[in-house]
Order: C-alpha cells, then sequence, then structure tokens
C-alpha cells in the first residue's frame, strides 16, 4: 500500500521488467495521486544497449503501464555511483512538476489552442463548450473546467485535454486530475 506521499520511486529489474506487484504499486501511485519515478535497474547487464534501445524500452514500458504512461523514467545501475544522483534529480523533477501552477491565462490560451485543433464532443443536440479552465489545486495538479454540459464529455475528450496540457506545460512524471463543472458549479 502506498502511504500518502509526494513521489515515489518504482524500481524494476531491467532484465525482468514490471513485475505483478510493480503494476499493483503502479495503481496505488495513479489512485493516490502521488508522483512517480520509474527507475530501470541494472541497465549495465546490457552492454551493447545505445540511446535508442532505452528509447525503445522506455516505449515498451509506458506501453505495459498505462496508468502512470506519465512517470518519468531514468535508467540506472547499482554498479554507477552516478545512478543515485541520477534517480535523486528524478525525484526533484517530478516534484517540481507535481507543485507546478498554471497562470489562468496561460491555461485558457492551451485549452483554446487545443479546442481549435480538436472540438469538444457532442451528444444528440447537446453540442459541449468550454467557458475556461483554472488550476484548483497542486499536489497533483488538478483543473476544473467549467462547461455547459459536463455530460457530453467523455474519458476520450479528457485523456485529449490531458495530454494537450502535457504537450503544453509538460507535467512529467506526475498524474493530472480533470474535472468537468457545470457552469452553475
Amino acid at each position: 500500500v502506498v502511504r500518502p506521499l509526494d513521489v515515489a520511486v518504482l524500481l524494476l529489474d531491467a532484465a525482468m521488467g514490471p513485475t505483478k506487484q510493480d503494476f499493483r504499486i503502479a495503481e496505488e501511485c495513479q489512485k493516490h495521486g502521488c508522483a512517480c519515478v520509474i527507475a530501470v535497474n541494472k541497465w549495465d547487464i546490457f552492454p551493447e544497449n545505445e540511446y535508442e534501445d532505452m528509447l525503445d524500452y522506455k516505449e515498451a514500458l509506458t506501453e505495459s503501464m498505462r496508468n502512470i504512461s506519465w512517470a518519468k523514467v531514468v535508467f540506472t545501475s547499482a554498479l554507477e555511483n552516478s545512478s543515485r544522483k541520477k534517480v535523486i534529480r528524478a525525484v526533484e523533477s517530478c516534484l517540481a512538476e507535481y507543485q507546478k501552477r498554471l497562470p489562468t491565462a496561460l491555461l485558457n490560451q492551451i485549452v483554446q489552442e487545443a479546442t481549435a485543433w480538436n472540438s469538444p464532443p457532442c451528444s444528440g443536440t447537446k453540442a459541449g463548450k468550454i467557458y475556461y479552465c483554472t488550476q484548483a489545486s497542486v499536489r497533483p495538479p488538478s483543473f476544473v473546467f467549467f462547461v455547459n454540459h459536463p455530460e457530453v464529455f467523455d474519458d476520450q475528450y479528457t485523456k485529449y485535454m490531458e495530454n494537450q496540457l502535457r504537450k503544453a506545460a509538460n507535467f512529467e512524471g506526475t498524474p493530472l486530475r480533470i474535472y468537468w463543472r457545470g457552469k452553475g458549479g
């Protein structure tokens, strides 16, 4: 069980990949809203690994651990002294993203650009419209979108908006919370 914390470090064996226990811990991180660093240890057992191999491994890892695909991934080796520093720097980076607050003007500019590329969903005669967005809290960053019909904003559009926020403002290593509210609250 993950206790209330800011950043979790999930240590994986590079040769084994994620285990059932790792998936359970990842679910807890997502559920409790804590930032996460995935430290892939024993990377030195693959001496011929190139940068492209790291990218391929990271892509496969984030694909398999979809519920924390936003986690920061670092490659380490217990044999290298620099690995501890690498993990600490990753934790500090995630903590900064976890506590980051965006100005409302910037946030609404991001939302405006996102809706220009992909209009809000509609259902029957109800067309979704986003009036504005504000960041309600940090730890984890949480955003409230004030809209005309909250019920038409499905999981797919929520994921789209999350991806747009990440693309524009990073938020690597931290979960984001998105809430859709009707104009009346």
